[in-house]
């Protein structure tokens, strides 16, 4: 089921945003999974067109690391960092393992999969060891927008439109497009966050 990871990717990702984390986040994502075959096709050679199929993982293991970053973020605010240490340990071995099983079955795609069971043991272990100490406020309403605007856009672009030529490439862009007119329409984006937004457009111009 390729689009299983699509959508924990976008639920984690929209995740992070509603703890304030970036909100650029969940859009990129789903930028990856409508584009991720054009990124591909550009910036690698044609043997390796095949890496597009461990995209949803990497995906996937991009926002992972962002909730992993959450936990983090708590620990630290509450000077317990030290707890961090154990989940570490547990994604490396985990990693290495999973890596040992699944990559000679399924090579690339195994690697992306395996970051993600490593990461997904980091969380669980984190998550026991901080819970409790700090409360993060999540906006469950705009939460459960984004992921119906997000997950539902960019699984039906993925699943109906082409997935090659100009063609392909100019309708997921424009799925990507309404997408990001959705999350406004809707309210999930606010005009203060697109203001932040362009301030921080204008702050990274050299």
């Amino acid at each position: 089921m390729p689009h299983v990871p699509l959508i924990l990717a976008i639920v984690a990702a929209v995740l992070i945003a509603g703890g304030r984390l970036g909100k650029r986040w969940p859009v990129a994502i789903a930028g990856f999974v409508l584009l991720g075959r054009w990124v591909v096709r550009l910036l690698a050679a044609p043997s390796f067109f095949g890496a597009h199929r461990a995209l949803p993982w990497v995906a996937l293991g991009w926002a992972l690391y962002g909730l992993y970053l959450v936990l983090v973020s708590i620990a630290g605010r509450r000077k317990a960092t030290i707890r961090t240490l154990p989940a570490a340990l547990i994604g490396v071995a985990v990693n290495v393992g999973v890596l040992i099983w699944l990559v000679p079955p399924l090579g690339i795609r195994g690697a992306a999969i395996s970051l993600c069971v490593a990461y997904a043991a980091m969380l669980v272990v984190l998550h026991l060891l901080t819970r409790g100490i700090l409360h993060v406020p999540f906006e469950w309403p705009r939460i459960g927008a984004a992921i119906v605007i997000l997950g539902g856009l960019s699984l039906a672009g993925d699943l109906l439109l082409p997935t090659a030529g100009i063609a392909g490439l100019v309708e997921r862009a424009a799925v990507l497009a309404v997408i990001a007119g959705a999350l406004i329409a809707a309210r999930v984006v606010t005009p203060s966050e697109l203001r932040r937004l362009r301030e921080l457009a204008r702050a990274a111009r050299p």
